[in-house]
């Protein structure tokens, strides 16, 4: 063994973990973990991570759909016979049941795999959206809801919420390991890739409003969602479960090969140099040290003890909450302002583009900051930047008042400033904390826009009633 091939061995162990997979080979840009003849590693790990990307962005499109409930609020307040407090809480489920469910589905996707997440996720939105679309069929137009009948609505729509987050916290996940595996120490493209999936979620509301706008009525609507959802979902878990058996084969092999073209010279040649099996040697036992310390991660999760987790908590929660409000509430708007409805249509589309454009654009300018700077500063600041946009962008909105120019350009910059949030979030959990926490981390973080989102929803539902003439307020 040759000392060059021993100090490789030696980088590859001692590799960054900010940037590193413990689970797999740490670097397979190297040539000698592939076997001869084969393609480079850059397209040799490109290709088997493309499939887990491409399943990632489509199960984000079926996993946003609570960003286009403004669309639908109005038409369901007005079916149903509902209050403004009561459609807004109708939202604020949903809401709810995305971002507060989100610990106990990072818990889910940690323990249980993606598989799991995805096929409990099909079941949950298969039977939500089922009950809403049975209420709306059975409901007698003369006669308001029981109370009983709001709560099931409730948890139905709950439960809608619930399994957007067990697929997209499954989908985000898969794509942040497969980035990661990908890209090695480097973070050159993670920011991008993730911004890519994080833009499938937001374009979800483009699906909402096409699909409301085509359907004859609101009980179609909602039954082309129970179907949709569960079949995007039951196909990603196949995936997934395709691509984590293709992954354990590639290990093995990488694993494997260059050990076994190693071990050979120590049976056969009887001129090996000591020094260099000894070499070989502390190459082996570092890598079992880098095993343990993973074991060890795995076993103790400590990021809520830390006061910048809480910091970054307080940051993300104001932004987030304050783009779910807009989202919330885009239809009711457009009704005060006295547009039409198509206008609502015209701003669902708008918002969802803008909230792509958002995703994908941070994710640019947060691999182009951490070019520079490898530490989780220039994302921090990003982030700072973000929260100052969706403080203004409400400051418009206070000083436009009700004309049209002014409502369109603020909701595209809550939008953009919204999937910004998101972008960066994702980033910056496992830079900040350990990766392999990362659906708790993340799923702890997410309940900063749900209840921000409560408070800012059922507030202003308060206002607007008071305000509100037959159950509607203009102006």
């Amino acid at each position: 063994m040759s000392s060059n091939q021993t100090a490789n061995d030696d980088e590859q162990v001692t590799m960054n973990d900010d940037y590193s997979d413990n689970d797999e080979t740490p670097d397979n840009s190297s040539p000698s973990s592939l076997p001869a003849g084969s393609l480079n590693a850059h397209d040799y790990t490109l290709r088997s991570a493309l499939p887990t990307l491409i399943t990632s962005i489509l199960l984000g499109l079926v996993s946003g759909t609570a960003y286009g409930f403004g669309r639908y609020a109005r038409t369901l307040k007005e079916v149903l016979g509902l209050s403004q407090s009561e459609v807004q809480a109708l939202g604020v489920f949903m809401d709810c049941g995305n971002y507060v469910g989100h610990p106990l589905v990072g818990i889910i996707y940690d323990r249980k795999g993606p598989e799991v997440s995805c096929l409990l996720g099909a079941l949950l939105a298969f039977v939500s959206y089922w009950k809403i679309r049975w209420t709306l069929l059975n409901n007698n137009e003369d006669d308001d809801l029981s109370d009983v009948g709001i709560l099931w609505l409730e948890l139905a729509f709950f439960g809608v919420g619930f399994s957007s987050g067990l697929g997209y916290i499954s989908g985000l996940g898969e794509a942040t390991k497969a980035l990661l595996r990908l890209t090695g120490s480097s973070s050159r493209y993670f920011g991008t890739g993730i911004g890519l999936v994080a833009a499938g979620c937001g374009l979800s509301s483009t699906l909402v409003g096409l699909s409301y706008q085509h359907s004859p009525n609101l009980p179609s609507f909602f039954l082309f969602w129970a179907l949709i959802v569960p079949v995007v979902s039951i196909g990603a878990a196949i995936m997934f479960q395709i691509q984590s058996n293709s992954a354990s084969v590639e290990r093995l092999a990488e694993a494997n090969g260059p050990r076994m073209e190693q071990a050979e010279p120590l049976l056969c040649s009887p001129t090996l140099e000591s020094a260099e099996a000894q070499s070989y040697q502390q190459t082996a036992m570092e890598e079992e040290v880098v095993d343990e310390e993973s074991v060890a991660l795995m076993e103790t999760w400590d990021a809520w003890k830390k006061l910048e987790f809480w910091l970054l908590f307080a940051s993300f929660s104001c932004a987030s909450g304050c783009g779910l409000f807009v989202i919330n509430n885009v239809s009711t708007m457009v009704q005060s302002m006295g547009g039409s409805d198509s206008l609502a249509g015209t701003l669902v589309i708008v918002l969802s583009i803008s909230n792509v454009c958002g995703r994908i654009l941070m994710g640019i300018l947060g691999d182009a900051a951490a070019t520079s700077d490898s530490t989780a500063l220039p994302r921090i600041r990003l982030l700072q930047g973000v929260n100052l946009t969706m403080a203004l962008a409400m400051l418009l909105a206070f000083l436009g008042g009700q004309q049209q120019v002014c409502v369109i350009l603020f909701v595209v910059v809550v939008a953009v400033a919204y999937g910004s949030t998101w972008v960066l979030i994702v980033a910056l959990t496992p830079k900040l904390f350990a990766k392999e926490h990362f659906g708790k981390s993340y799923g702890l973080l997410a309940l900063g826009p749900a209840m921000a989102g409560l408070v800012f929803n059922q507030t202003s539902a308060k206002w607007y009633e008071q305000h509100a003439s037959n159950n509607t307020c203009i102006g």
